[in-house]
């Protein structure tokens, strides 16, 4: 994989959740859009992520811990031979993406207004389809602003680990798209 030696640390990560099954363990399916600041780039991972605790207030009430959230699928788009890019991320960048689900899930359990977030596994499968089609395709695509709730925040590393996490996530999202 080639890799562009002039990676920064700048970037934006949206997190979308589409699918919050509020039973143990809970689960919650969406996309991360991850926004390279300083190379104009962007990239979405789909994921899968179950919750290890019993409660909804366990999420605003107990301080962030990073193994309460498993991902049990990152599917990046950019990434044809392995869509699954979970083992290939650092632990570091694997606890960038748990803080950022961390964050967008308590904003969603305190704002009051209510978006569509799915829990049927047809409309489930039939968004997951339409979403891969696209990577296939290669098209960029919006997702309309009503569907899922979704959280941006800004990242700017200040230490070494935060920025090895960064760019270990761009090294594994930034593939050659000459590739056969």
């Amino acid at each position: 994989m080639k890799i562009e030696n002039n990676l920064n640390s700048s970037i934006n990560v949206e997190t979308l959740v589409l699918v919050a099954v509020w039973k143990f363990p809970f689960v919650f399916q969406g996309s991360f859009k991850i926004f390279d600041r300083d190379n104009n780039k962007e990239y979405l991972i789909l994921y899968r992520c179950e919750y290890t605790k019993a409660y909804q207030t366990d999420i605003l009430e107990d301080e962030f811990f990073p193994l309460d959230y498993q991902f049990t699928y990152l599917y990046a788009g950019s990434v044809k031979l392995d869509a699954n890019i979970l083992n290939q991320l650092s632990e570091n960048a694997i606890y960038l993406l748990r803080y950022a689900l961390h964050l967008t899930l308590s904003k969603m359990l305190t704002n009051k207004r209510q978006n569509n977030i799915y829990i049927d596994e047809i409309a489930l499968n039939s968004l997951t389809e339409c979403i891969k089609q696209k990577f296939d395709e290669g098209k960029n695509f919006e997702i309309e602003a009503d569907i899922g709730f979704a959280v941006a925040m800004d990242f700017n590393p200040q230490e070494q680990t935060a920025l090895e996490a960064v760019r270990n996530l761009l090294s594994c999202l930034a593939v050659d798209t000459n590739r056969v």
